[in-house]
């Protein structure tokens, strides 16, 4: 069983270094959104649907304008850069980090595994708050065949979902 979470894990950070390091980008493009001057951000993902079947595993990453490790208050207490939360160790179906400083990098990879190919749906809302302000609200639909050994989706303030691994 250790041995699953720590593959899971490195699996997790392996998916989500393309977003730290492309994330400290700049671009002037007048599409993006305008940037938020606000110290305090907070991530909350939750799942609904068949999400216990897949044992999903959420995993929270911050860094500061400089790319050191920023603290995130959890429901778990203070966490340092990197707080993973496991479905196997804990059921759950919404987690949380909120940050209080500028940030060049924070986000959550959310991995659901399906060894036993089974099938089903879950649905990830992902929401970003700014002082306590709804910001972005987003909804992922993940549907699991016989064939989908599992999924790996990236949830950030500024793109939403991104699927690093389907």
């Amino acid at each position: 069983m250790k041995k699953s979470l720590l593959y899971i894990v490195a699996m997790l950070v392996l998916f989500a270094l393309p977003i730290v390091f492309t994330s400290c980008s700049g671009s002037d493009s007048e599409d993006e959104d305008p940037a938020v001057d606000s110290k305090n951000t907070k991530i909350e993902v939750s799942f609904s649907g068949d999400y216990g079947k897949f044992s999903p595993v959420v995993s929270f990453y911050a860094y500061d304008l400089q790319g050191s490790g920023l603290s995130m208050q959890t429901p778990d207490g203070t966490k340092n850069t990197e707080w993973t939360k496991s479905y196997e160790d804990t059921p759950f179906s919404t987690a949380s980090a909120e940050i209080h400083d500028y940030f060049s990098n924070f986000n959550v990879a959310i991995l659901f595994t399906n060894p036993a190919s089974i099938e089903g749906e879950v649905t990830i809302t992902g929401k970003v708050y700014y002082d306590d302000k709804l910001y972005r609200s987003d909804s992922q639909k993940v549907v699991f065949n016989s064939g989908k050994q599992g999924v790996v989706y990236t949830y950030s303030p500024k793109s939403g979902f991104v699927a690093s691994l389907d």
